[in-house]
């Protein structure tokens, strides 16, 4: 359950009892007005998860139509602008087409966005598959053919830059299903990055505690399922507890954690500076002619053109007569309304 600006609660999908003699998944969601102490429905269906129309359009695109799959167990979380996000769980979804469709379930890795202000999903990026297995690719680097597994009870927090940070849970890696530990960011055109953690689940995933109140690279939590992941307004993010394994000198045991972490990846670069990568912990200067705002955005993009330019990654050109800039960042000049010419300006 989260809590919007206006601190309307907002409460969905996880899995109910139709009669059925067993718990099956939902996608409904609703909307707690404050004001009036009223539910809402808003999203999804009133069936059970053998039902449940669900919709996957194209990637990126926010419809009318869209709608996530029937699940529970599923990541969540609120951003600064209002919308809601969530990650995988376990689901239901249709296979295969008319006479030929069937239901199959299993863990989900699909990632979803909420707008409050237009009702309307967004299926951001992920499989319509049933426990897909992850495609890791190189720690840190950014690909959009890199996807983490199916899982369920997995963390999750959006920054404000709109990065989706996911990590840990039970599904899939990419020796077997277990308790993981690995760690992503999902940037907006640039896809997933795995950032730490193992390649393994269970017993073969490699964890170390490390010093207490000592950053290290080598440090990595545990694989745990249902841990709590916060933000803070010192840009670190915390986790705490979950339930996993945790290896002895004699045995390794199931665990319910109680140990708090602290990620010290969200560095903030000050207005005109940017980070190189996810990985850095120092920040560069923009390109002459370009600035940023306050950000932990890693890449060059997080510095602007001027007004008057447009360009990306650091590379402006001016805006040619006949067109403009008229607000910082645009990567292509608007054209002028018809019959007014514009001045190149320097």
């Amino acid at each position: 359950m989260f809590a919007g600006s206006s601190g309307d609660l907002w409460f969905g999908f996880g899995c109910a009892d139709f009669d059925l003699g067993t718990l099956v998944g939902m996608n409904d969601l609703w909307q707690f007005q404050k004001s009036t102490s009223h539910w809402i429905w808003r999203s999804g269906c009133s069936e059970n998860a053998y039902d449940a129309y669900h919709y996957y359009g194209p990637v990126g695109e926010e419809l009318e139509e869209n709608q996530p799959a029937a699940r529970y167990s599923q990541a969540a979380y609120m951003d600064r602008e209002d919308n809601l996000w969530i990650f995988g769980g376990y689901g239901w979804i249709d296979m295969g087409s008319g006479s030929w469709k069937w239901l199959t379930t299993g863990y989900l890795n699909d990632l979803w966005r909420y707008s409050i202000a237009r009702n309307r999903w967004t299926w951001v990026s992920g499989c319509y598959a049933a426990s897909p297995a992850p495609a890791y690719g190189t720690k840190g680097v950014f690909s959009l053919n890199n996807f983490p597994g199916g899982r369920g009870g997995a963390a999750m927090i959006v920054d404000s830059d709109g990065s989706a940070w996911v990590g840990y849970g039970y599904g899939w890696s990419s020796s077997s299903m277990s308790w993981l530990n690995d760690f992503w960011q999902w940037k907006e055109g640039f896809g997933w990055a795995w950032h730490s953690g193992s390649t393994d689940a269970g017993s073969s995933a490699q964890y170390n505690y490390g010093t207490l109140d000592t950053p290290s690279v080598n440090n990595a939590p545990p694989g745990r399922t249902a841990p709590a992941m916060a933000l803070d307004h010192a840009n670190n993010l915390f986790l705490y507890g979950g339930t996993g394994y945790i290896s002895y000198p004699w045995l390794v045991w199931s665990n319910t954690f109680g140990d708090l972490w602290r990620l010290n990846k969200f560095l903030r670069c000050s207005a005109g500076q940017y980070k190189a990568s996810p990985a850095e912990n120092a920040c560069s200067t923009c390109p002459a002619g370009t600035s940023s705002v306050v950000s932990f955005t890693a890449g060059i993009s997080a510095c602007l053109c001027p007004i008057g330019k447009a360009g990306k990654r650091g590379m402006c050109t001016q805006c040619p007569a006949g067109t403009y800039s008229d607000v910082q960042g645009l990567t292509a000049c608007k054209n002028c309304p018809a019959g007014v010419t514009g001045a190149l300006l320097e």
